[in-house]
């Protein structure tokens, strides 16, 4: 997790209290951290250390400047700094940083390791440890996983979670007398209590996001610790934007992995990633693959056109160019546009997820989460279906503000996410947002099928029905003809209507189905 760090060279110094015993006392609780701390130690990291995140950490030093300034003046003024946002992005990483810049020792309290079977243990040893830690001071106490602590309580909460609750929040303010740095991680901060995050215990709220591009180049530097070409490297390093920290050292560690002592290259690093990701979406096992699918020939160009560029994103981005990021699919109902989308992720090996645009259109949120799983699936196809009245003209759409939301969406929100390219069909493309029509650049106008690509659908209906092979191979002109007008989804049931009707009329007779009677 300290991937952004540089190692901290031997004979550099450290705060004179390092090594010294701690002020131990007299505990009596199992889970009391001071069993942890016999010493103390302060962390060879410090601010100096990190790369990048340049916005994040003056946001920390700043409020690290601020609480010592109260300390100096002697007041209980304003201490507590709440760092929190989405898993492996470093946050303890930035509690020992802190600790290390000031030349303090660090002391961690995670509920996973405080916790207790018994009744008004936990609650001791939460009292217990704070206790430890003031006689200690000045020092950095961090408190991990804060959320399983100070989460909102309701009816069913018992006696012991209260008690919990309570004597952690009775803590934080008294402990504001010492000069102790007090830092909260959560994973999750809309699952704490307000009273436990209002000013007065945390008055400093500080979001951890996902590494920046300085950082992600790094990270991936020091994993690797072997050389790697500069050109590569920025590459690799803007294409995992998003990615936590932990996933990056993954990745990372795995190419070197797999490169086994070979000069570095993008196909290790797209390796690893597939390797590492593991999932790839909704299931494609079972789904048609492009060679099955039958289209008029005249799309065939542009479906292998979007076919190379994602199976070629690598050679791409070695020539400093992008994959289209968006793909239209404009076309009567049942025509194959979801199926192609499907074909063209299982042909290219990329991950899918589908959505359909009515439900993002009850619901928004159901779009961010489908986003939020693409950008840890990555490479990623999101699918979206039925997308007329999201995709819809602003000036006169009733969805204007869903529109808006969805581009933001697509841009990343501030910083491009490579590696998700957005699909989405429509039965209507006279009407498409300007906007999103040049986020969807890439179109498709599917077609009914022509006379040639009938008979052709017919024909393969016939393969996988062999019952009735004979007698349909036999009229496919005539059939070919009579589906004038129909999509390729309703030759296909207008086939299986067929073939059922046949079906039944001999079981009424109790003869074999006579299939020259329906197809002729």
């Amino acid at each position: 997790m300290l991937g952004f760090f540089k190692t901290k060279k031997k004979n550099e110094s450290i705060n004179t209290r390092s090594g010294q015993p701690s002020n131990v006392g007299e505990y009596h609780t199992t889970n009391c951290i001071s069993s942890m701390y016999p010493v103390l130690e302060v962390p060879e990291i410090t601010f100096k250390d990190l790369k990048g995140m340049q916005e994040l950490k003056v946001q920390i030093v700043d409020a690290c400047k601020t609480i010592t300034s109260e300390w100096k003046a002697g007041s209980m003024g304003k201490n507590g700094i709440l760092l929190y946002g989405e898993p492996g992005n470093g946050k303890t990483a930035f509690g020992l940083a802190i600790a290390g810049s000031y030349k303090l020792p660090f002391f961690e309290i995670k509920a996973a390791n405080i916790t207790s079977q018994w009744v008004g243990e936990t609650a001791r040893s939460i009292k217990e440890s704070f206790d430890f830690v003031k006689r200690n001071a000045p020092c950095v106490l961090m408190l991990d996983e804060i959320d399983s602590l100070i989460t909102e309580l309701d009816k069913n909460s018992n006696k012991d979670q209260r008690d919990i609750r309570n004597t952690l929040l009775t803590e934080l303010v008294d402990i504001r007398s010492f000069d102790v740095f007090i830092i909260g991680a959560t994973n999750y901060f809309d699952k704490l209590s307000a009273a436990a995050v209002r000013e007065g215990r945390f008055d400093f709220k500080i979001e951890v996001k996902s590494p920046d591009l300085e950082a992600r180049s790094s990270i991936i530097r020091q994993t690797i610790d072997c050389a790697i070409d500069d050109d590569l490297l920025k590459i690799v390093a803007k294409r995992y934007s998003g990615f936590s920290v932990k996933r990056i050292i993954s990745i990372a560690d795995e190419a070197r992995r797999i490169a086994a002592g070979e000069e570095l290259k993008i196909s290790h690093f797209t390796n690893a990633l597939r390797k590492i990701q593991g999932s790839h979406g909704n299931a494609l096992r079972d789904v048609l693959g492009l060679d099955d699918l039958i289209f008029n020939e005249s799309l065939r160009s542009d479906i292998d056109d979007l076919v190379m560029e994602l199976s070629a994103v690598d050679d791409l981005l070695l020539q400093k160019s992008q994959p289209f990021k968006g793909a239209l699919f404009v076309g009567p109902a049942g025509t194959g546009k979801t199926a192609l989308a499907k074909a063209i992720a299982k042909e290219t090996n990329w991950a899918f997820l589908d959505v359909s645009a009515p439900d993002i259109l009850a619901d928004f949120s159901l779009m961010e989460e489908t986003y939020k799983k693409a950008k840890d699936l990555r490479p990623c196809v999101i699918f979206i279906d039925e997308a007329t009245d999201l995709l819809k003209d602003r000036t006169i759409s009733n969805y204007a503000t869903h529109t808006n939301k969805l581009l933001t969406l697509i841009e990343g929100y501030g910083e491009e996410i490579p590696d998700v390219v957005f699909m989405a069909a429509t039965n209507h493309g006279d009407d498409v947002d300007e906007a999103m029509a040049r986020r969807f650049y890439r179109r498709i106008n599917f077609e009914l099928p022509d006379l040639h690509t009938r008979k052709k659908l017919i024909t393969s209906w016939s393969k996988k029905n062999k019952a009735a092979e004979v007698a349909v191979l036999r009229a496919a002109d005539v059939l070919s003809v009579m589906s004038e007008g129909m999509s390729a989804a309703n030759i296909n049931n207008w086939l299986d209507t067929e073939y059922k009707k046949a079906i039944l009329e001999g079981l009424r007779r109790k003869q074999q189905p006579d299939f020259s009677t329906v197809f002729k």
